[in-house]
Order: C-alpha cells, then sequence, then structure tokens
C-alpha cells in the first residue's frame, strides 16, 4: 500500500471515529454494525444504489434505515424534531449495471435504527446506545415515510445484543421471502 492510501485511509477512519457521525456517513456505519450484530449467515450487499442493504444464506433481503436526535448540523432538539425513516419502495433495483424497474420493496425485513442520546455521553459507535424496531416489509404501511411513533405501533425496540434473535424470530415466522 503506499503511502496516499494510507494517508486516505486514515481520514476516512478519523470521518467516522467521533462519537456524533454525519449523516452521509451514518448510514453505512450503522448498515455494518447490523451487520455485525447479526453475525454469521448475512453478507452485507449495500452499494452506491442498492435497494436493499443484506442478505440473509437463504436469500432473504434485509434493508437498514437509521437516523439519530443527535445531528452533526444542529444543537440538540429536546425531543422537538419530527422523527420519521423514508420506507419508500425503491423505482429501481440495480442487478449488476442493469436497472430493473420495481414498484414494491425489494427487501423483506427492514431494521429500524433509532440514536434517541442528545447528552454528552451520545456516542454513535456505541451499539448499546441504539434501539433497533425489526419489521416485516409486509406489516410497513404503503407510503413513503414512517414516524417514530407510528413504528412503535408495529416493533417493540430490542437492544443490540438482542437483535439477531428478534430478527431470526422474523425469519422463523415462514411468510419472509
Amino acid at each position: 500500500m503506499d503511502q496516499l492510501h494510507a494517508h486516505v485511509l486514515e481520514r476516512i477512519v478519523r470521518q467516522f471515529d467521533v462519537p456524533v457521525i454525519q449523516n452521509n456517513l451514518r448510514g453505512l456505519y450503522v448498515e455494518l454494525m447490523v451487520a455485525e450484530l447479526l453475525g454469521e449467515g448475512w453478507t452485507h450487499k449495500g452499494a452506491d444504489w442498492a435497494a436493499f442493504d443484506l442478505e440473509h444464506l437463504t436469500g432473504v433481503r434485509l434493508e437498514v434505515k437509521q437516523s439519530s436526535a443527535l445531528q452533526t448540523w444542529a444543537a440538540p432538539t429536546n425531543g422537538r424534531r419530527s422523527r420519521s425513516f423514508s420506507i419508500r419502495a425503491p423505482k429501481l433495483e440495480w442487478i449488476g449495471s442493469v436497472a430493473t424497474p420495481r414498484k414494491d420493496r425489494v427487501a423483506a425485513i427492514y431494521v429500524f435504527a433509532w440514536h434517541a442520546d442528545e447528552t454528552p455521553e451520545a456516542d454513535q459507535r456505541e451499539a448499546r446506545q441504539w434501539q433497533f424496531y425489526p419489521v416485516l416489509a409486509g406489516r410497513l404501511p404503503n407510503q413513503l415515510t414512517i414516524s417514530l411513533n407510528a413504528l412503535r405501533m408495529l416493533a417493540k425496540p430490542v437492544p443490540a445484543d438482542h437483535l439477531r434473535s428478534s430478527v431470526e424470530a422474523l425469519l422463523n415466522e415462514g411468510s419472509v421471502q
């Protein structure tokens, strides 16, 4: 590895290795965090415009959505900001370099990750500070976004150390494709 490449990698690590991760990096960070929490049997498939993020060895696809109360670009909101996640079905699914039109969601399972901490101890790199809401895609409403409150009516939050078992329970329901 040449010196330039090593320096660029060091800069990338510095971008991620901060307690409050900027939005365009946090999504990828949380996808990879969820992949690690789910463990063996799951492969990260998320890429530039991928229609899903993780795939189980059985072929089941999973989409990770994340949000955080604390942002790099704003002061703490003390709960006043709207909390929502995009659940829009992708218009296209890229299969290699071929764009395939879609009308429905590609993933069978969604994991919504919410980081609520707005205190000075907030650290988005800490999995234990996140709440995860695993939901079957079929239970999601046909709309563009879902609020955190509406999501809480569909799923109970699970801590990082219970995410794998919660997702496995959804896999075992039999209706997952």
